[in-house]
């Protein structure tokens, strides 16, 4: 695979490994483009405060501040992939290795 750290974006080529923002290719970057042209970017949907520039910078298709976003989780609004607590993933029933 082509090393493109050195190269300027608009010089890679069309068939790029490296998704573009721009190409349907992530949906929350495009949620967050679409934010941007209807200047609603950066403020939270919930609470309609600004979303810290931290949080932007960190996660830049954030939808909520920190804040609402933990309120919409415990209400299960929002469900997140996450991995279960320390040693449940060992509980996993898991065939042994035939030796």
């Amino acid at each position: 695979m082509p090393t493109y750290a050195a190269t300027p974006c608009w010089q890679w080529p069309s068939k790029s490994p490296i998704p573009s923002a721009t190409t349907g290719s992530n949906p929350k970057i495009d949620e967050a483009l679409k934010r941007i042209e209807k200047n609603t970017y950066g403020i939270c949907e919930l609470t309609v405060k600004p979303i810290p520039k931290a949080r932007l910078e960190a996660i830049p298709w954030a939808r909520f501040t920190v804040q609402a976003q933990a309120q919409l989780e415990r209400e299960g609004a929002l469900r997140q992939r996450r991995l279960g607590s320390l040693g449940t993933v060992d509980s996993l029933a898991m065939p042994e290795p035939e030796e």
